[in-house]
């Protein structure tokens, strides 16, 4: 309904709304509920309006299950976190007693007990008791070694399971209270340090320390530190930001460097400078701007990176201090810092889908400081809930960052690095004081840098506000040191060279310019040196990256060579609007790029939220001419029934060719049915795109956008467009539908771009349009590349239901009426796409294949690659049923490494019929 704006209005919600919008759910009595999600649409407004949607008092009336009702140990309950969290700490060998009550139709109750961070390595295993009403074990002796733990109570009726609570155990090192330093390293570690510092190449490093820490006395003497942050607006607070912070961050490189010129050259006006920083920045009233303090906020992510300095300084330089100038400043960062942490990020849960870098910063920062100040005085002998909480954040950040199967950061690289400038201190502290290790979902994480991109010219192709050049991985030292791998070696040594500081929305003063651009702090600290190296260059250059949704098709690692890459997957923090975007790069040059983030700005220029993170910025689709035709999609795995985001359904690497379908018509506000980017790669150089769109009740316009750098090297045409670089050529063959309109069409300049003084160039796109008509529509465009003055040995032959053609001497064909069989020379499939020689065939999307060689039916459309001498490689996007017949006798059939029994060979129809499961396979035969 049309309601009034700028006034508050009651909504109310049924359980029969919910089944109205929802007619899958109608005869049920109740529903399981994970999580909600409030979405607004404004079909008809100005892109360039601010329009502000708020929601406040939300009330949810529903049931759940009963939890255990702790008598002891007395817990803590953050409402967002489903673990209970015991007030006290425990130490190894201690006595744990745990007492309760359920509701009275429990007849057993059971206790796991399971590291943190993996819940498949159980400790203990074993049964409550009960006398009256009280549920209990007692004196379980706590023999684990230090950690965080999570217990797990199930409550049983019967046999079946009917409630189920979580708590966690923390087991921390006795008596440690007082001994520093003992954050990256303690003493003992400290002399080793101290030897390599004495090594001719770590000089640099050694003398850059006490050189800058002196040059930062000198730029902020203690005396200039006066509190006034209080006096900043509690409104319009964005043009203040950076002056608000430089009256409190800029402090934190003083006290990183002096802390470290007092601990490694005993500069004793090094150490009383930190210490007296220190002691007066307790003495003020706080350390937050107005505007967040006014807003229930009290902390950010610069506070959470200078939080890791501040820590930093007070392990270094904790025997400089007094009793009392140690409560103080204790005092201070638990209030500025964990308490302010904690209200903003863990118990109001503020960045609730956690893919943000500001986690690292802040959850991480307040860690560290926990772990700087743990036992130091009666102020910090418990810590709870703010460890255990920040534990629980933290670690749900870094697991759903992370790709940590095929390897890969959310983000991108400018903001994991800029995460692990701060997590490369706090997790080695983390675990180095409390023995909790939080490092898993990191490894292997830098991959996708290595192959989205042009590795050999330290070019990562960047999506969002990440930028792509691949500075630095000095701050990736930590896991070198932790994991010793060879990968991770060789890249942290092949970007040393020529290196600079970059890290988004890094603090000025935190790299200082005059140490080493070869060998750094960290080096010494994590001692990288002598670990193996091993570069990629063995392995494929094909890889999908599934969990971010990024599909690299490249024909090898040169700098000349074909690379292709493209983003269809879930959202992430810093992320655009811009699923289905694409680059391509051939003989050394960049055709379809990203417009940078440096061409334009977060705050102040006015195209950076319309048209920046739009579709239109970007070389995807477009619906019915509209630029903002996508929604953001849901977060991978934020909660059961969210997924609605762009995900990969189809991905296969072949020898002769490969194929990806990535899925992007959830995000396009039920204007299409279906529309999904389904590439076929014929190595080594040669894309043939089918962008694929299923109508919703209405027909749509769909136009296809290439981005590149320059309007003048676009040449549009009726049959074939093309992009021109220097000596190279991109050629774009529109080969169907045959009412495709190419245009070029100039792009508008972001702001730093008219900053910059330099002569401006216009910017461009091509756009591709056509329009469905009652009934699916394929838009091909077949990619290639050559020489500025050659062209594409490519030819096409139209028939009905189908286009069929060579290219570079590889027969290819697809359809233009999918689901729909088609038969050319002594083919007949219902493939999306195939290409083929003699001795091979490709084909993708399949139920049903016909040829020389093979006959294939699946329950399930398959994306398969056969050869002559047997081997059949797959993707099944679910389990089916595969059915084969072979011109040749098969003597045996090995799927996935196992032999396939003969009782499902049918010798009357001479076919095999098999269970095939979800994902890629193999199927190798014998004749």
């Amino acid at each position: 309904p049309h309601t009034e704006p700028n006034k508050w209005h009651q909504v109310t919600i049924r359980f029969d709304d919910f089944v109205e919008a929802n007619p899958v759910v109608e005869g049920k009595e109740k529903i399981k509920i994970h999580a909600l999600a409030f979405l607004a649409k404004f079909p008809n407004a100005d892109p360039d309006m601010p329009i502000y949607f708020g929601l406040d008092d939300i009330v949810f009336k529903s049931a759940r299950a009963a939890a255990f009702q702790f008598i002891e140990p007395e817990v803590f309950k953050l409402p967002e976190f489903k673990p209970y969290i015991p007030k006290k700490h425990y130490g190894a060998g201690d006595e744990f007693n745990l007492s309760g009550t359920w509701t009275e139709n429990t007849s057993r109750v059971t206790l796991d007990i399971s590291t943190y961070t993996d819940t498949t390595d159980v400790v203990y295993q074993g049964n409550l008791s009960k006398k009256g009403e009280i549920w209990n074990i007692e004196s379980l002796k706590l023999n684990m070694s230090e950690g965080l733990y999570l217990g797990k109570l199930r409550a049983y009726q019967g046999g079946d399971q009917i409630s189920e609570t979580t708590f966690t155990i923390h087991i921390v090192a006795k008596n440690i209270g007082g001994q520093h330093p003992r954050l990256l390293f303690n003493r003992e570690e400290k002399e080793e340090i101290d030897r390599l510092f004495k090594e001719e190449r770590f000089q640099h490093v050694y003398e850059g320390i006490l050189e800058n820490a002196k040059q930062q006395r000198i730029k902020i003497p203690v005396e200039s530190l006066h509190f006034d942050l209080d006096q900043f607006p509690d409104e319009e607070w964005l043009p203040t930001w950076d002056a608000w912070g430089a009256k409190i961050y800029h402090t934190g490189s003083a006290l990183r460097l002096n802390a470290r010129a007092y601990a490694f050259h005993g500069d004793l006006d090094a150490g009383e400078y930190v210490k007296d920083v220190l002691v007066r920045l307790a003495s003020w009233p706080n350390w937050t701007h107005p505007w967040q303090t006014k807003r229930g906020r009290f902390s950010e992510h610069r506070t959470g990176s200078w939080s890791h300095r501040v820590a930093e300084a007070y392990d270094l330089v904790y025997q400089l201090m007094n009793d009392e100038e140690r409560t103080a400043v204790r005092k201070a960062i638990m209030k500025n810092i964990v308490e302010g942490t904690h209200r903003t990020f863990v118990h109001n849960d503020n960045i609730t889908a956690a893919t943000s870098n500001w986690l690292a910063m802040t959850v991480g920062g307040s860690l560290m400081c926990l772990s700087a100040l743990f036992q130091d005085g009666e102020d910090t002998q418990f810590i709870e809930p703010y460890f255990t909480g920040a534990i629980i954040k933290l670690n749900k950040f870094l697991n759903k960052v992370t790709d940590s199967k095929d390897g890969a950061w959310g983000e991108g690289y400018g903001y994991n690095n800029y995460s692990f400038s701060n997590l490369s201190y706090s997790l080695p502290s983390i675990e180095n004081v409390f023995g909790i290790d939080l490092t898993h979902p990191l490894v292997g994480t830098y991959n996708e840098y290595i192959w989205a991109g042009l590795i050999k010219n330290k070019r990562w192709f960047e999506y969002g506000d990440s930028k792509g050049n691949l500075t630095s991985a000095r701050n990736w030292a930590f896991l070198l040191k932790k994991y010793r791998e060879p990968r991770l070696s060789w890249f942290y040594n092949f970007l040393k060279e020529n290196q600079s500081h970059y890290v988004a929305n890094h603090q000025p003063e935190s790299a200082p310019k005059t140490i080493s651009q070869n060998e750094s702090y960290e080096d010494v600290v994590f001692n990288t040196t002598s670990i193996p190296e091993e570069d990629p260059f063995s392995e494929k250059p094909v890889k999908l990256f599934r969990e971010l949704g990024t599909t690299v098709f490249k024909s090898g690692w040169e700098q000349d060579d074909f690379v292709f890459v493209m983003r269809t997957g879930p959202a992430y923090n810093h992320q655009h609007l811009d699923q289905g975007s694409f680059w391509l790069a051939d003989r050394e040059q960049i055709f379809i790029q990203e417009r940078p983030l440096s061409n334009s700005h977060y705050y102040d220029d006015p195209l950076y939220e319309s048209r920046l993170t739009q579709p239109i910025g970007h070389s995807t689709i477009l619906v019915n001419g509209n630029h903002q035709s996508q929604r953001v999609g849901d977060h991978r795995d934020f909660a059961p029934g969210f997924n609605d985001h762009a995900y990969v359904s189809h991905f296969l690497d072949g020898e002769h060719a490969a194929f990806t379908t990535g899925n992007i018509g959830r995000l396009y506000w039920g204007e299409v049915k279906e529309l999904s980017r389904n590439v076929l790669y014929l190595k080594p150089r040669t894309l043939l795109m089918l962008d694929l769109v299923v109508p919703a009740q209405e027909d749509a316009e769909i136009t296809l956008l290439y981005q590149t750098a320059r309007l003048e090297d676009i040449s549009a045409g009726k049959a074939a467009s093309s992009i021109v670089k220097d000596d190279a050529q991109l050629h774009i063959m529109h080969l169907s539908p045959a009412s495709m309109h190419a245009k070029s069409v100039e792009t508008p300049h972001y702001l730093r771009t008219l900053q910059s003084g330099l002569p401006l160039e216009k910017e461009g796109m091509l756009t591709v349009t056509s329009q469905t008509n009652g009934q699916p529509l394929v838009m091909a465009n077949l990619l290639t590349t050559s020489l500025k003055d050659g062209g594409p040995e490519t030819s096409t032959t139209l028939v009905e239901g189908f286009i069929s053609g060579i290219t570079a001497g590889h027969n290819f064909a697809f359809s233009t009426k999918p689901g729909a069989a088609y038969e050319l020379r002594d083919i007949s499939t219902d493939a999306l796409a195939i290409a083929w020689e003699d001795e091979w065939i490709f084909a993708a999307k399949a139920q049903t294949y016909q040829g020389p060689m093979i006959e294939l039916v699946s329950n399930v459309p398959i994306t398969f690659e056969f050869s002559s001498d047997g081997n059949l490689s797959y993707y099944m996007e679910r389990d089916g049923q595969l059915s084969l017949k072979l011109t040749q006798q098969v003597s045996t059939m090995v799927m996935n490494d196992l032999e396939v029994e003969h009782s499902l060979y049918d010798s009357a129809t001479k076919t095999w019929t098999v269970p095939v499961p979800t994902g890629k396979g193999n199927i190798s035969m014998t004749f």
